[in-house]
């Protein structure tokens, strides 16, 4: 029977890691909140036009705890807003610091792991500018939708689509496996998992 020792070596880790990255430091939630809000609006808001699209933050009291931005589309000839909270929290920094864990307790070598948070990076923000966008196509169509004559399959799939994406905490933490998982591993890695640790023979590829 083949040692297990590598495995739960790598699950202490993952497990370590990701405790000290999501403890509640201090700032830390702010900060990431403001470079999150400063990201989105730059790659998905917009001024002027018939259609503005903001990411700022709520009012004291308008959102539920946790939701500490939100995304505001206002129709600039009827002044109608449509809000919607995101909790940057669980919907960024989580999955972020899941990946991160993963990738760090890897037992391949540093080069391969450089690269892994290098590409799983790029993918998991790309993946929240994604559900940012779900999230912005949610606000048009909740009644009164914005865009006219949008038939009643594609309102229920927008509405589907949020709730997976923004609403579901259970793809916060799948979406990170499965990165890790393209990103980093190759076929022959899961013996690593298998090995003791004084098996293991570093290496960069």
């Amino acid at each position: 029977m083949p040692r297990r020792d590598g495995l739960w070596r790598f699950l202490v880790l993952v497990a370590v890691t990701y405790g000290l990255l999501i403890v509640p430091w201090p700032g830390v939630r702010d900060i990431y909140g403001s470079m999150y809000m400063g990201a989105a609006n730059a790659t998905l808001g917009s001024r002027g036009g018939e259609l503005e699209i903001r990411f700022r933050r709520p009012k004291r009291g308008t959102t539920a705890q946790g939701q500490d931005i939100e995304l505001a589309a206002r129709e600039t000839a009827t002044y109608r807003v449509r809000r919607l909270p995101i909790n940057t929290r669980l919907d960024g920094y989580l999955p972020t610091a899941l990946l991160l864990s993963l990738t760090l307790a890897t037992p391949v070598g540093w080069n391969r792991r450089g690269w892994a948070i290098i590409l799983g990076m790029g993918c998991m923000h790309l993946l929240i500018a994604a559900r940012l966008g779900i999230a912005i196509l949610e606000a048009l169509v909740t009644s009164p939708p914005y865009f006219e004559n949008l038939s009643a399959f594609w309102i229920r799939a927008t509405h589907a689509a949020y709730g997976l994406a923004m609403q579901s905490p259970a793809s916060s933490f799948l979406i990170p496996i499965v990165i890790w998982g393209l990103v980093t591993l190759r076929r022959d890695d899961w013996a690593r998992f298998m090995r003791s640790p004084n098996r293991h023979q570093p290496g960069g590829t």
